[in-house]
């Protein structure tokens, strides 16, 4: 038990997807879950995946495919690793402007990413930059 919570609750609340992400066996669809067809679309990711093995797409289209799945279970908190990492910039761009929805949304998004351009999306910003040891 966590606080309040019960560890399964925590899980079900705040999603992760990183930015290797996992798929499970079965279809797109069966990986998605939920109303597949609104959320493929809402990732930028055509129908027709759907019946695709979930092994199969490249690896941004499991990112987006990873990102609809946990948009399927309703989360508070959305924890991003990378989310963009491995798209063109036409999808790159649209998956930007979801994040930026989301958040605009009430949900609470949390995304580390190394592209600077990220930060323009953000409420709060933290840098983590390399200590430098012959500061005093």
């Amino acid at each position: 038990m966590y606080g309040e919570y019960e560890a399964l609750e925590l899980r079900r609340r705040v999603q992760l997807v990183g930015q290797m992400p996992v798929t499970f066996p079965g279809t797109v669809a069966d990986n998605v879950g939920g109303d597949t067809r609104a959320l493929l679309a809402r990732v930028g990711l055509d129908l027709s995946l759907a019946a695709r093995e979930a092994d199969r797409p490249s690896v941004g289209e499991a990112q987006r495919m990873a990102l609809a799945r946990s948009l399927a279970l309703g989360p508070e908190v959305l924890a991003l690793d990378e989310p963009t990492s491995a798209l063109d910039v036409a999808n790159k761009a649209g998956i930007e402007q979801l994040i930026r929805e989301l958040a605009d949304s009430g949900l609470t998004v949390v995304m580390v990413s190394h592209d600077p351009r990220h930060a323009e999306l953000a409420d709060h910003v933290i840098e983590v930059r390399p200590l430098n040891r012959e500061e005093p």
